[in-house]
């Protein structure tokens, strides 16, 4: 078990680490008993990044692009890329992302499936 904290030290929790580095990796095992939460850059002032007595997963090395279409903005890409790191692939295409969060944290919250939807 590795302790960790929210972002703001308001919280601090026990819970295993199972690093996720590729799409393709298998989810770790919870055996029913643990729960099992994604961790992204840990940016979070509450408690969202700590998972108590269960498993969590960072992914912060799913920070790939899959697949960029120029002509329609349509971008596909893992769970742990940046708002920076997309806007530096899209605004010399000429696209730009018209919403950002105030720390241009991961784009976790966003249906990768709809990435279309919020590109210009």
């Amino acid at each position: 078990m590795t302790t960790g904290e929210s972002w703001g030290r308001t919280f601090r929790a026990s819970q295993k680490l199972s690093p996720r580095n590729w799409a393709q990796d298998e989810l770790p095992g919870t055996r029913g008993e643990e729960s099992l939460l994604p961790y992204g850059l840990g940016k979070s002032y509450g408690d969202s990044c700590l998972n108590d007595g269960g498993i969590l997963m960072p992914t912060g090395s799913l920070d790939r692009f899959i697949r960029f279409d120029r002509n329609s903005g349509i971008l596909r890409c893992e769970a742990g890329i940046t708002l920076e790191t997309i806007l530096r692939l899209c605004v010399p295409e000429g696209w730009f992302l018209p919403k950002k969060t105030s720390s241009q944290a991961a784009l976790n919250a966003i249906d990768f499936s709809k990435l279309s939807d919020i590109l210009l």
